[in-house]
């Protein structure tokens, strides 16, 4: 098994090529497990199968110029927005694979922190919109 360094990773949220502000991605993916224990039972037992969830946590450096994070982020709260991300921004294949879906950004804090931070902001995407389930592929 190879280990991997994330150096490059690739973000695309909105068709907007994200990557180059980029300095966090956290992608859960997950399902719910109802509890179906019984009478007479004595460990608790879950079903799988359940509805999916997922969550996309991305952080930026902050930069309020023309065509940079900020005014790109900003049309697009509240907002059902496809993205992509992967490791790395090389080609999609098997150590490569891509992870797609349509979320809302849900919100958004512009500018946050005290005397000589750096500005830096982060956002969130939920499912919603059309096609908001998550979707894996390797080519």
């Amino acid at each position: 098994m190879a280990n991997i360094i994330l150096t490059d990773a690739f973000i695309s949220v909105g068709g907007n090529v994200l990557s180059s502000f980029g300095n966090g991605v956290t992608l859960d993916y997950s399902v719910d497990t109802p509890d179906d224990t019984v009478w007479g039972d004595t460990t608790k037992s879950v079903m799988g199968g359940g509805l999916r969830d997922w969550s996309l946590k991305l952080d930026f450096n902050q930069d309020f110029a023309a065509g940079a994070i900020d005014s790109i982020l900003w049309p697009l709260i509240g907002t059902a927005v496809a993205f992509e991300i992967r490791p790395s921004s090389a080609a999609v294949s098997a150590s490569n694979p891509k992870y797609t879906g349509t979320g809302i950004l849900g919100g958004y804090s512009p500018l946050s922190g005290k005397p000589g931070d750096k500005a830096a902001i982060s956002v969130s995407l939920k499912p919603g919109g059309a096609t908001p389930n998550l979707t894996r592929a390797t080519a």
